[in-house]
């Protein structure tokens, strides 16, 4: 849950505004649980390795915060 709330956090920072904004903290609490991020015109790698730090399932997120960086390092735009 911490890389999840990391990856909020992240997405804030690159997209200017949180995954699900505009929606009442109840619907967005439904959102984070039932529906796909939005889309954001992202670079696909970055889009990936958000998408990766966000996902649904815990089981298929990066299994520690150093794996996040790395992806996260490697899809930085240049």
């Amino acid at each position: 849950s911490d890389l999840c709330a990391f990856g909020c956090v992240l997405w804030g920072a690159i997209v200017g505004e949180p995954p699900f904004a505009g929606r009442s903290f109840f619907d967005v609490g439904l959102a984070h649980v039932g529906e796909e991020l939005p889309e954001a015109g992202l670079p696909t790698e970055v889009a990936f390795a958000l998408g990766s730090v966000l996902e649904k399932d815990p089981a298929r997120r990066p299994a520690t915060a150093h794996a996040a960086a790395a992806m996260l390092r490697v899809a930085k735009p240049s």
